[in-house]
């Protein structure tokens, strides 16, 4: 066994004899990582990707080189249309330690070009139509914000945004549509 923190050679002990880093601790701490993580998997199983999301957080504040927890979460993101996040997730995943899921992920949206462009573009529209609900004009903020949901339908941001203005314009019918949507998407 090799120690984690000062990768000498140990045998089985409970302190590392060369750096004194505390073995046990760092494996309980390993352990609740993969717990949130497992927890994480069960809430993507009901699809509601906003709790798994915070329980992959979790793991990844116990351990940044939880592989598994990174490579979901840069899926939760991508599903959610947050692609900028996603490819950190799958970067950081693969740079820990190559491997082929993460690489296949990265792969995947640099040989699609146009989609990266086109969820790019939503980024930029959800941008300019949350600067325009911000000065008051709700009207543009609805257009940019359809502009947002054409090119990614499932930028849940976007969706919720819009449906609250929907809501503040008194369109309750159109924004229980957008809600069903998200909830579709996101539990």
């Amino acid at each position: 066994m090799k120690c984690p923190f000062c990768q000498n050679k140990i045998t089985e002990c409970k302190v590392c004899p060369f750096c004194k880093s505390n073995l046990v601790l760092w494996k309980k701490i390993i352990d609740l990582s993969d717990i949130f993580y497992n927890r994480a998997l069960r809430e993507i199983k009901k699809n509601n990707l906003y709790t798994a999301k915070k329980n992959l957080e979790k793991s990844l504040l116990l351990s940044r080189k939880n592989i598994n927890a990174q490579n979901l979460l840069g899926l939760i993101y991508f599903k959610t249309g947050k692609i900028a996040d996603a490819l950190k997730h799958w970067v950081i995943s693969n740079s820990i330690e190559k491997n082929d899921l993460a690489e296949k992920y990265i792969l995947a949206a640099q040989e699609n070009p146009k989609i990266l462009d086109m969820y790019n573009e939503a980024i930029k529209f959800y941008n300019l139509g949350l600067e325009y609900i911000k000065q008051n004009n709700d009207d543009m903020g609805v257009i940019n914000l359809k502009k947002s949901l054409e090119l990614n339908p499932n930028f849940v941001d976007a969706l919720n945004l819009l449906a609250l203005c929907y809501l503040y314009q008194e369109k309750k019918l159109e924004a229980q549509k957008l809600l069903d949507r998200v909830l579709f998407i996101d539990k």
